[in-house]
């Protein structure tokens, strides 16, 4: 893939926005869509969360909540952070909230998919039925997980990383039971390379490299096989928010910082790492939330993203030769600030969640010849 050197870009066209408003009773947290790891029955599920501490499962089809786990049920403030880290399994961190003890860091849901016949319609369907399953190891200080990261899933069990606080990074290992719940059998620290709390990890299945990002501003990668950094360097400001990986080409990696410019920089694994081979973002008074994450579009060249101080969610295409001077679109769907503005990975639609608790589906088509005039497709 060519960076920053087309003279057209790719935009989103034929938009239709459905935004459903007061979608969430507070202040909105988590967005999760599939992964390849959750397996293609999760494909049209997505998973929300709010500061009100409940979980919905939302059917992508029909743009309908099916399901919601209570707080109650999950005995937690809220959900700090929430990944898919196994087929049908999805770990859930508990919020640290001064002055509540902490139960419990961490609790796997196990999502099962019914297929039904719809009897009115005579149409297949859906419905969804959860496990929780509430581990007991806490592996973390007393503030808990700040982030999750999945790793790997196979015969053995599964694999994933947490991140606290406490600049601890635990790799956690899991086995399979015969009742479908999986059994921690060992909580091991990664490293203590970071200085500050860690606010993001990244693994990279194809060099089994495990990226963290922290705000102290330092990235570190560390090699799961030889248990040795491999990368890190610090940068001049600004806190880690997220690290992707490029969904296309494994080598690129998409960083956002707590900045008030230039927030989004692209990272290339075959040269130095801690050169970006391109920067962008959107300018502003105030540095970026650590609630406002990028997405890759899964063609591996679009990237959405909210702003800090306007409702919009801008789009850049990093193949555009000035992607460095703003997004080639932006959309305006929402009030307020828009916390997360993600790509579904299989079809063509942006879920976004706002500050305001709206929540939109967008969907779009793609036209891959747009001449761009001024700064904005």
């Amino acid at each position: 893939m060519s960076i920053a050197s087309s003279d057209v870009i790719e935009t989103m066209t034929n938009i239709h926005a459905d935004v459903r408003n007061k979608a969430f009773v507070r202040k909105p947290r988590n967005m999760v869509l599939c992964s390849p790891i959750a397996g293609s029955d999760m494909e049209d599920v997505m998973i929300t969360g709010s500061l009100d501490g409940s979980i919905d499962l939302w059917d992508l089809e029909n743009r309908r909540v099916m399901s919601t786990i209570s707080r109650s049920e999950l005995d937690q403030p809220w959900s700090e952070d929430m990944c898919w880290v196994g087929k049908n399994v999805l770990a859930v961190a508990s919020a640290h909230k001064e002055g509540v003890p902490l139960n419990h860091q961490l609790t796997l849901v196990h999502v099962e998919k019914r297929w039904t016949t719809r009897a009115a319609l005579g149409q297949p369907g859906y419905t969804v039925s959860c496990k929780l399953q509430t581990l007991a190891p806490m592996p973390h200080d007393v503030k808990g997980i700040m982030c999750i990261g999945s790793m790997t899933e196979g015969t053995d069990g599964i694999s994933m990383a947490t991140a606290g606080m406490d600049k601890q990074i635990v790799h956690w290992r899991f086995a399979s039971n015969s009742n479908g719940f999986c059994s921690p059998i060992q909580q091991q620290r990664i490293h203590s390379k970071h200085t500050s709390s860690v606010q993001t990890l990244c693994y990279a299945p194809q060099k089994n490299v495990l990226f963290s990002g922290g705000s102290d501003c330092k990235v570190v990668g560390w090699d799961m096989v030889r248990s040795e950094v491999v990368l890190e360097y610090k940068e001049k400001d600004g806190r880690i928010n997220s690290i992707q990986q490029n969904p296309v080409d494994p080598n690129l990696f998409l960083i956002c910082q707590a900045l008030t410019c230039n927030q989004i920089s692209l990272h290339d694994n075959r040269q130095r790492f801690e050169r970006a081979v391109l920067c962008f973002g959107s300018d502003g008074a105030d540095r970026l939330s650590k609630q406002i994450l990028p997405s890759w579009h899964p063609n591996g060249a679009l990237v959405s993203c909210g702003m800090q101080t306007e409702s919009k969610i801008n789009i850049w295409d990093i193949r555009w030769k000035d992607v460095r001077r703003g997004p080639g679109q932006s959309i305006d769907v929402h009030d307020k600030r828009v916390f997360k503005a993600a790509f579904h990975p299989r079809q063509s639609f942006i879920t976004s969640m706002s500050a305001a608790g709206s929540l939109a589906f967008i969907d779009f088509r793609l036209n891959p010849g747009t001449v761009v005039h001024g700064s904005k497709a």
